[in-house]
């Protein structure tokens, strides 16, 4: 069974790798900056033409992950599929890690039921294929949990120093690792001083802790904190500059959107079983094992809610390890509670029955999924735009272009360099401010996205002015039809070289 699972993932998963999602504009962010430090040393990202030092460093990007894609392109080229592959690593190593740390802490069977919820879910076969860490990080915090219990069967003040240095660790893949480090203290405090007094343990996790914590800020945030701190604030990243009740709001919306609402309204399905998990394991198991998973998920999530700000959809990946371990556990008392109060059912496998209809509906799910998306084509749409966008050229578009047009052909300015600047000009730029950025950085060709017959693609309100300026003073050349993106959606490539 096994062994047919892993051949169905590789077959759904290597044939929607470059279809579905379609790409992504933060896949952008990190493919160029490491792309950058494979070839100047340095984590800059090019494309926002260092405006407020941006392409220097860009501090809210995980060095750690930023070295395994440079690394990704260094051994297999600088490419789409090959940035997308770095994913279907880390879903793999997300859903191992789910299987050991649920063996580790559960059973062996639950291990495997919530191994495989992780690899069939609809979340992983979304969001695991992007150039992005949320999939790599959900790995990690499994595999820091697994540590954890090792620490706790034989806490040490050494093996404490260890433990807390790895799981600080994970912050450089992504500063949401931040959140997680906090659920481990929380189990810290519980398990070294509350259940077994263990001082020595819990200072050595606490020293560990800060070490990796002076590790992240010197890479993240050296030799300029003051222009650092300052991209975050740009980038939205800064829970300083946004009110308490706020942040809850936008937690509570986002749990709403992503674990009720989502795919259809599928995900409520989901929630449903994540519900009875949390009985199983509350009412009936009531073990060390439950408790620490749901601290550990309860903790993380509230300072989640208070360290992050713009909660994309594709976060809801670092805590689909949790619900994946909740369910497998829980549903095994819930299978037990039912045999014992039905002696009927006795002989069935009931716990086999209960996973299989969320198994089964994520396999079909996966299935449909990459049926639906099987005619995106994104080196076609790429071929076309370079038909009419000669090599050597510099362009301006939106982030998803320059994995497939820039590397080592063109140089690439993303419209967001326009964002940021007007931003910084409180939210006023003209068409005449646009036309001198235009000349004094060389934009020669530029790709306006056009959805139901208007100019769309911008995340700035002063976009329709850059459009303005492009569609009066540029030359149209071509036309390209993006079928799903979501939805019907033209890409026109204009020309903007003066004559």
């Amino acid at each position: 069974i096994i062994g047919a699972a892993i051949i169905i993932w590789l077959a759904l998963n290597l044939f929607s790798l470059t279809r579905y999602p379609l790409p992504h504009p933060d896949e952008a962010w990190y493919a160029s900056t490491a792309y950058t430090f494979l070839r100047e040393g340095h984590f800059g990202l090019p494309v926002v033409n260092n405006i407020h030092h941006f392409g220097e460093s860009h501090s809210g990007l995980g060095r750690l992950f930023l070295l395994m894609l440079a690394g990704t392109f260094a051994a297999l080229g600088t490419g789409y599929t090959q940035a997308r592959l770095l994913g279907l690593l880390g879903s793999a190593f997300a859903s191992v890690a789910t299987y050991a740390a649920g063996k580790r802490l559960f059973s062996t069977r639950a291990g495997i039921t919530a191994g495989l919820l992780m690899a069939f879910s609809w979340y992983t076969f979304t969001w695991g294929h992007l150039t992005r860490p949320e999939i790599w990080l959900a790995g990690a915090e499994m595999a820091v949990l697994i540590l954890f219990w090792r620490l706790r069967d034989a806490p040490t003040f050494r093996g404490g120093l260890v433990f807390g240095f790895l799981a600080a660790l994970p912050m450089n893949l992504h500063p949401n690792g931040l959140a997680f480090l906090l659920g481990f203290g929380g189990l810290c405090l519980i398990e070294f001083v509350w259940r077994e007094r263990h001082l020595p343990a819990l200072i050595g996790a606490g020293l560990g802790a800060l070490a990796g914590g002076l590790l992240f800020a010197a890479l993240h945030f050296l030799p300029d904190a003051a222009t650092a701190y300052q991209q975050w604030v740009i980038l939205g990243h800064s829970p300083v500059e946004v009110t308490p009740l706020t942040l809850l709001q936008t937690t509570g919306l986002w749990l709403v959107k992503q674990f009720w609402q989502a795919y259809g309204g599928l995900a409520a399905l989901q929630t449903a079983y994540l519900l009875a998990g949390i009985g199983g394991l509350v009412i009936w198991r009531r073990d060390r094992s439950s408790g620490a998973v749901l601290l550990l998920a309860a903790v993380s999530l509230l300072a989640f809610t208070f360290l992050k700000v713009g909660k994309g959809a594709y976060t809801s990946t670092l805590w689909l390890p949790f619900v994946s371990l909740i369910i497998a556990a829980g549903l095994e008392p819930v299978a037990d509670y039912l045999a014992g109060k039905l002696p009927r059912l006795q002989e069935l496998p009931l716990y086999t029955l209960l996973i299989l209809p969320l198994l089964a509906l994520n396999l079909a799910g996966d299935g449909w999924l990459a049926y639906r998306f099987r005619e995106t084509n994104y080196p076609r749409l790429v071929a076309e735009l370079e038909e009419v966008i000669p090599p050597n050229t510099h362009i301006m578009a939106q982030n998803i272009w320059w994995i497939g047009l820039a590397p080592g052909k063109r140089e690439f300015t993303t419209f967001i360099y326009l964002d940021i600047l007007a931003s910084d000009r409180g939210g006023q730029i003209s068409e005449e401010d646009v036309a001198a950025e235009f000349a004094e950085l060389g934009i020669e060709y530029v790709i306006l996205e056009i959805k139901e017959g208007e100019i769309a693609g911008g995340f700035h309100p002063a976009y329709p002015v850059y459009a303005a300026y492009i569609t009066e003073h540029c030359r149209p050349l071509k036309h390209i039809e993006v079928p799903d993106y979501p939805g019907p959606q033209e890409n026109i490539v204009y020309d903007c070289r003066r004559p």
